[in-house]
């Protein structure tokens, strides 16, 4: 099974201040549980993100009291202090993709050879379009089987 990494500020969470981590008023991407809910049948799914020092503890309680650890176990979940450090961790890991909001992140992927999603973009506006080309890509690849 292909492996794809997932940001999570702007792409699952809502962008915020860091304090909302600590305050439970956590807004999530319209779509992100029902996305991770079908990828996780054709993907093996990773979180990729970067957390400001001092946050970890809190992002990983987030997340653990979230839809996220139903689809990803905690093994899986990688943050990272400086956003170049995320394709380091896509290639100790052989994660071919990532789903982030931020163009200078997905042209650091491309340059390292490796597949990007610029979430919220153009061509991927939101969750659906992006569920919708992998289901589709996935049925093509079952069909050449």
């Amino acid at each position: 099974m292909k492996r794809m990494g997932i940001d999570v500020g702007g792409v699952l969470k809502e962008h915020s201040h860091e304090s909302n981590l600590h305050d439970g008023e956590t807004r999530w991407v319209p779509k992100a549980e029902w996305a991770l809910k079908r990828l996780h049948k054709i993907r093996k799914l990773y979180i990729i993100s970067r957390v400001h020092p001092g946050h970890t503890n809190a992002m990983r309680n987030l997340l653990r009291n979230s839809f996220v650890i139903k689809y990803i176990p905690e093994s899986r979940w990688f943050f990272v202090p400086q956003r170049i450090d995320k394709v380091t961790i896509m290639q100790q890991h052989g994660i071919g993709t990532l789903v982030d909001d931020r163009r200078d992140i997905i042209e650091w992927v491309k340059e390292a050879g490796l597949c990007g999603i610029l979430f919220r973009s153009k061509e991927y506006p939101n969750w659906k379009s992006i569920v919708q080309e992998l289901q589709e890509s996935q049925r093509y690849i079952d069909m050449q089987e």
